[in-house]
């Protein structure tokens, strides 16, 4: 199997065995921090992506702020620790053997309107989802767009989420992060943003994301709840809410993926716990009992069979990570 293994921050490679006792200092160092949530050993990572498949992180720390966020980031940086940061896990393919690094869940945060009355400041654990409907109740347009993909501001940063020929390129003006470093900001250009990618997804070593300050205009608020509810039901009625990672495929150039993948015979098809989803079968659903090597053999098997059947070669929208063995 064939699969590209996201690296993790820190110098060593994510293969690399961690010192228990390195792990244990920042572990104790969370609690004692009083971030909220007990750090999780050996914990599965099918809890924490949406596709619901992966096997055990080394050490799991869960984090509802961006002090916390910003905390351990620096520690994990102090101590030279391998280590990946986390939202909601909606583009995620965790291996089954596990994590053998850090991982940081970040969910949850704070928000508010910038001195502008315009601009909004979002902590990188908040909801894309709510945010949007947010904004939406202050009357501020922008990221109708956004309000129909499930989570984190941070990873819509990094990975330039969109739909509805929105981006998050199109709102963001520029990004906090950490680094080794310290604290900084990135600006919209430093960001490199591209299709689905960001100079930080190319690099996931240089920083984490803690925040961003978005742009919006002012709208009609009714208008706005409007069109985002249509949006939502547009979603509910064209996309499988089952257990998934969202869009497996980027839509080539020219093409949209979910039909390539149909015209190539593989709607419906399964692997083990897994299947293409027969609503959009750019989507691969857990029927509740795929491993993560049901779901990265599926995804190669579309890839072969558009290649071999229509010549075209499908880019990933999803990330592998962890210890694929490679």
């Amino acid at each position: 199997m064939v699969v590209s293994m996201n690296s993790v921050h820190g110098k060593a490679a994510a293969r690399e065995e961690l010192g228990a006792g390195s792990l244990a200092g920042i572990a104790a160092m969370a609690e004692r921090e009083q971030f909220g949530l007990k750090p999780l050993w050996r914990e599965p990572m099918a809890k924490h992506t949406s596709v619901r498949v992966g096997g055990p992180a080394e050490l799991l720390i869960r984090v509802r702020s961006c002090d916390g966020l910003k905390a351990l980031a620096l520690e994990a940086y102090k101590q030279d620790l391998p280590f990946r940061v986390i939202g909601d896990g909606t583009n995620l393919i965790a291996a089954q053997a596990g994590i053998r690094s850090l991982v940081i869940r970040n969910h949850g945060g704070k928000r508010k309107l910038c001195d502008d009355g315009i601009s909004i400041w979002t902590d990188a654990g908040c909801s894309l989802i709510s945010t949007a409907r947010w904004t939406a109740d202050l009357g501020l347009s922008g990221l109708e767009g956004a309000a129909t993909i499930p989570g984190t501001i941070g990873g819509a940063v990094v990975n330039n989420a969109g739909a509805y020929g929105w981006t998050a390129a199109d709102s963001v003006s520029r990004v906090r992060v950490v680094d080794r470093h310290g604290e900084r900001w990135m600006t919209s250009d430093e960001l490199r943003y591209g299709y689905r990618t960001s100079s930080i997804k190319e690099n996931p070593g240089c920083a984490v994301v803690l925040g961003a300050e978005l742009r919006m205009v002012r709208g009609d608020a009714d208008r706005i709840l409007a069109t985002i509810t249509e949006r939502l039901q547009t979603r509910h009625r064209t996309q499988p809410t089952a257990p998934s990672s969202g869009s497996v495929f980027r839509n080539p150039p020219g093409h949209s993926a979910w039909k390539l993948i149909d015209a190539a015979g593989m709607r419906g098809r399964k692997r083990g716990g897994a299947h293409v989803s027969e609503m959009h079968t750019n989507f691969i659903i857990n029927g509740g009992a795929a491993t993560a090597a049901d779901v990265a053999g599926l995804i190669e098997e579309i890839e072969e069979a558009v290649k071999s059947r229509l010549h075209v070669t499908l880019r990933r929208e999803v990330e592998f990570f962890g210890d694929w063995g490679i």
